[in-house]
């Protein structure tokens, strides 16, 4: 039903765009008259046109990124195909505080910036987390790459890239811009920029600076607001050209992130029961055999009996819808809640100890005052805070031949600090604290060959080392969970974590065959050492890499270009450090299995093979094949980008979760005697999938007055092999062979409409309105749980005259408030006996912003 819907949205699109002599290039919209305008990229370390080199990349301009108003990625991601991007929600998680750019449904299992199949660079360098709110105020361009651009960009571009492109100072007269947002639910956002010569034609400066706010959208049922975000930076850049072939480009920025409780809500699964009754065929049982779940009878699962008639705690198809009464957007709101008045005593595991007796500021004794993380900023209150410094020095010299010489090098830093309502919910029961330190550096030098040659080269090497520390969990306090009067605070000490380093080399060749045939042939070798940091010490695994790619494209005329390309991706696997650590002997004393519910003796490290988890998972690798087009027609004034790919993935990282007895914390004090419980413990495994899709892309220029852009995108996932023994309790299967990738929607588009005219003497006028629709999706590995679809359209009309340009916008001009997102969660509130909290699943809905009226107004000077 979705594969026909959307094969047949994809022909009407088709047959509308070539009907109309009308198609559009990568997203460029930017016009010279009534032409559109060409858009040189710089994907592949060397100045190429849009339109001539062989790779789907959607690039936005300057002018575009100001004519949409766009804010952050999140807007961009939105009007590409192909790619899926919010800032504010990752995996069903709200909030600034993690991000994952997923490119033709390739998602890893970590929402880590150090982990991503697909990154973020700026002006060529590896942007190692904060990437929610980098500005985009002073950006010359955006490029978002698709497919595997390691041979390029190295580690962490698995399934493609972006690149953000930093304007650089006018070196001839001072210019600046002043860009004014104002909104509804207390938004703001002002940016200013200046530039101009310090030595004329020699020196030049820039600087920008940005202050945004977003306000409360939401209230939690404790009356506190939800949704607030502010973001401060300050971007410098210093720009010297001693000489007609050298430049050297130095810049910073600084920017500060700080934001309250996020809008989210929890649907539990005992409250909304949807799966009784139903009954799901096409899966496969751990022998690869056809199963069907079945939900009208009683059954075992995991050791369970559910009589006929019994919830199973879990929801399938699609939630409730915002308005309904059992769903509320709660979360507590503040770090002193009532309980806190109350006498009890609290054991501290991290400390070894009990406390007590009243106390209302337990929270923020326990979860702002302990420094976790050296460096990592205080937080007094539920949200982030966030510090993100960035410096790069780029140098480049032209020889007399032609041939060019590029250095670049960079070092980043972020500290983080994040305190959330652990269960979402309102009651006082489970919080979490996260802090999280980044730190990197890298260099590159990098060597061009003179571009007017028949035969082209490409050349260089690179260095990166980067250091991630995060608490993994630790400081995660319960309240009143296990014995009344007595709560716990429990986690891993400050130490969890990796380091890397890498060391490549990498080359291409551009060789045109005959005037119209070019083959290109590209690869780098790497070398990524990853350093996992445990609480029990720390391992190192040396993972090895050849990525090659090769381009044959035809170009028959100045108008088409036709390109078929094969390209492999790399990524390190993962180290799961409580697992490289178990303890291989049997315990001395019988315990309970949490997953058989038999008495048994079974060490650490047999229960966590038994139920799949490595010590170490396998290097992941990508075979990607693609066949694209891009034509321009009607005399410049219509362009096409088309592209259909099929993705092979290896070794593919996902979450798992596993329930295991554990000894002691420390290897010293391990006696044979199993702890009174059972722990909890997410890893990741590997699995194998394949994606196939398409990507189209198109412009239109009608007129002077009319415009038109659109990007549609088609993908379908599947796991081609994959367990999982935590999802067995619900499914009665740990084999997701078949499934689908969770949160990627098979279909998504967008189109953009723009009309401007004169008015009256100097001033025009215009409009643009944004329609973007995200198709619908599962939100579970089980593929039970499904997302709802969603469009959203955005509405700006304004006048412009000379350098002066006032907009009135509405976003989300129907008031959509269908869910945006739609994830699998766990439910902490209850209290299980064996503390087995895989048993109590629910959804973690995170809403769409609602309908915002505003005004903006844009001034260069």
């Amino acid at each position: 039903m979705i594969r026909t819907s959307v094969s047949g949205a994809l022909c009407f699109a088709l047959a509308l765009t070539f009907g109309a002599s009308a198609t559009y290039v990568e997203t460029a919209s930017a016009q010279a008259g009534d032409r559109l305008e060409e858009v040189v990229v710089t994907a592949r370390k060397r100045e190429e046109s849009l339109q001539d080199i062989p790779l789907s990349i959607s690039a936005f301009t300057d002018a575009e990124i100001e004519a949409a108003g766009f804010r952050d990625l999140g807007d961009i991601a939105q009007k590409t195909s192909g790619i899926f991007y919010d800032p504010r929600a990752t995996f069903g998680s709200a909030g600034r505080s993690n991000s994952n750019i997923r490119i033709r449904g390739a998602q890893v299992a970590s929402s880590f910036a150090n982990r991503q199949s697909a990154s973020l660079f700026v002006d060529g360098v590896f942007a190692l987390g904060g990437i929610n709110s980098m500005p985009l105020s002073d950006l010359e361009r955006v490029e978002v790459i698709k497919g595997p651009q390691s041979a390029f960009f190295g580690r962490n571009t698995f399934a493609g890239a972006v690149n953000y492109i930093t304007k650089t100072p006018n070196l001839d007269e001072w210019e600046g811009e002043a860009d004014l947002t104002a909104g509804q639910y207390d938004q703001y956002d002002i940016s200013l920029l200046a530039s101009g010569p310090i030595i004329r034609d020699k020196l030049g400066f820039q600087i920008n600076a940005r202050s945004m706010n977003r306000g409360n959208m939401w209230t939690a049922t404790d009356g506190g607001g939800l949704g607030e975000e502010t973001t401060e930076s300050v971007s410098t850049v210093l720009y010297w050209e001693p000489t007609d072939r050298l430049s050297i480009k130095l810049r910073h920025m600084f920017l500060h992130d700080e934001d309250g409780p996020p809008a989210t809500a929890i649907l539990k699964g005992e409250d909304f029961n949807s799966c009784q009754g139903r009954v799901f065929p096409g899966r496969f049982d751990d022998d690869g055999n056809p199963y069907t779940i079945d939900f009208t009878n009683g059954r075992v699962l995991g050791g369970r009996t559910f009589p006929a008639g019994s919830p199973v705690n879990y929801i399938c198809g699609k939630p409730p819808g915002i308005d309904f009464p059992a769903v509320n957007i709660s979360q507590e709101t503040t770090l002193r809640p009532s309980i806190f008045g109350e006498t009890f005593l609290v054991l501290d595991t991290t400390q070894f100890g009990l406390t007590g007796p009243t106390n209302p500021d337990l929270l923020v004794d326990l979860l702002t005052k302990r420094t976790l993380i050296p460096g990592v900023p205080f937080l007094d209150h539920y949200g982030l805070e966030r510090y993100n410094r960035r410096t790069s020095l780029n140098i480049d010299y032209e020889f007399e031949n032609g041939i060019s010489v590029a250095a670049l090098l960079a070092d980043n830093r972020q500290d983080l600090q994040i305190i959330t309502d652990f269960d979402r919910q309102d009651a006082s029961a489970w919080y979490g604290q996260d802090p999280q330190f980044f730190d990197d550096a890298s260099f590159e030098l990098r060597f061009v060959s003179n571009q007017d040659q028949r035969l082209r080269w490409v050349g260089g090497v690179t260095w990166y080392e980067q250091e991630f520390i995060t608490n993994g969990g630790g400081g995660l306090l319960a309240t009143g969970q296990f014995i009344p009067g007595i709560s716990g605070v429990f986690g891993l000490p400050p130490t969890s974590g990796d380091e890397a380093e890498v060391v490549g080399v990498f080359g291409a060749i551009s060789y045109d065959l005959t005037d119209k045939l070019t083959l290109d042939a590209e690869v780098r070798v790497m070398t990524d050492e990853r350093t996992i940091a445990t609480s029990q010490g720390s391992f190192t695994e040396e993972y090895d890499s050849t990525v090659p790619r090769i381009i044959l494209s035809y170009k028959p005329n100045d108008q088409t270009n036709i390109y078929g390309q094969y390209s492999q991706g790399s990524l390190p696997g993962i180290v799961n450090g409580l697992v490289a650590i178990c303890s291989p002997d049997d315990f001395l004393v019988p315990y309970i299995s949490p997953i058989t519910g038999q008495p048994s003796t079974d060490s650490e490290c047999k229960q966590l093979a038994d139920q799949g988890a490595p010590a170490s998972t396998e290097v992941q690798e990508l075979d990607a094949f693609e066949v694209g087009i891009k034509r321009t027609f009607a005399d410049g004034r219509a362009s096409l980008s088309a592209a259909a790919y099929y993705w092979e993935w290896t070794g593919k990282q996902s979450s798992a979760t596993v329930t295991w007895v554990r000894d002691a914390d420390t290897v010293e004090d391990r006696d044979g005697i199993p702890n009174a419980f059972p722990n909890t413990l997410g890893v990741t495994v590997s699995g194998s999938s394949e994606m196939y899709g398409l990507d189209l892309e198109g412009s239109y220029v009608f007129n002077d007055n009319w415009s038109a852009d659109l990007a549609l995108g088609w993908v379908e996932t599947e796991w081609t092999s994959f367990l999982d023994r935590s999802l067995i309790q619900f499914t009665g299967t740990s084999n997701q062979k078949g499934n689908e990738e969770p949160i990627v929607p098979n279909f998504a588009g967008s189109l953009t409409v723009s009309y401007q005219d004169q008015l009256s003497g100097e001033w025009d006028w215009f409009s643009r309105l944004d329609v973007n629709y995200q198709g619908d999706y599962f939100g579970d590995p089980e593929n039970l749980l499904e997302g709802p679809s969603w469009t959203v359209a955005n509405l700006r009309v304004g006048f412009e005259k000379d350098d002066l340009r006032l907009e009135f916008f509405v976003r989300n001009l129907t008031d959509e408030d269908t869910w945006k997102q739609v994830g699998q969660a766990v439910d902490f509130t209850p209290q299980p006996a064996n503390f087995d909290f895989l048993a109590f699943y629910g959804a973690a809905l995170i809403p769409q912003d609602k309908r915002t009226f505003g005004v903006r107004a844009n001034i260069k000077f």
